[in-house]
């Protein structure tokens, strides 16, 4: 999603306007939330990984735009060499390769993912606690009251 963002040139802010304020809380809220209290070195890890997708996204994504400083920085560098560099030629030829950047960073980041939550949290994965049964007298007192 980020990267379709990207690519129309819709910043959030980066790592300090969105990553920091809106994507960890809720990426810690989901820990705890599952029933584990989440060490301080696996959200240190959850911070970088955040970020570190963010960046991903937003530096392959930027190109796919033809206004953006990337898209004129590369048609620029390219034309003393003689090469003439079309910018909607450009971004087309930069789909496939922001697609598989983001889609390698997304895979390294999910392994990454499990074997943190592994180390952490003794197991791969945070499925929601199961709901306690309610009690005996509870439900007798319900049926008595009918």
């Amino acid at each position: 999603m980020r990267l379709v963002f990207a690519a129309f040139n819709v910043s959030f802010g980066g790592v300090a306007g969105f990553v920091r304020p809106i994507i960890m809380p809720m990426a810690v809220g989901a820990v705890e939330a599952s029933g584990h209290k989440p060490a301080d070195e696996y959200v240190e890890q959850l911070k970088g990984m955040a970020s570190g997708m963010e960046n991903v996204a937003w530096f392959f994504g930027q190109v796919l735009f033809v206004g953006t400083s990337g898209a004129i920085l590369v048609k620029t560098t390219l034309a003393p060499l003689g090469y003439d560099v079309d910018l909607l030629r450009l971004a087309i030829i930069e789909i496939p390769v922001a697609l598989i950047a983001v889609g390698v960073t997304a895979v390294y980041y999910i392994i990454k993912d499990n074997h943190l939550r592994r180390r952490y949290c003794g197991g791969d994965t945070f499925a929601a606690p199961a709901r306690p049964a309610a009690p005996e007298s509870s439900v007798q007192a319900v049926k008595e009251g009918e």
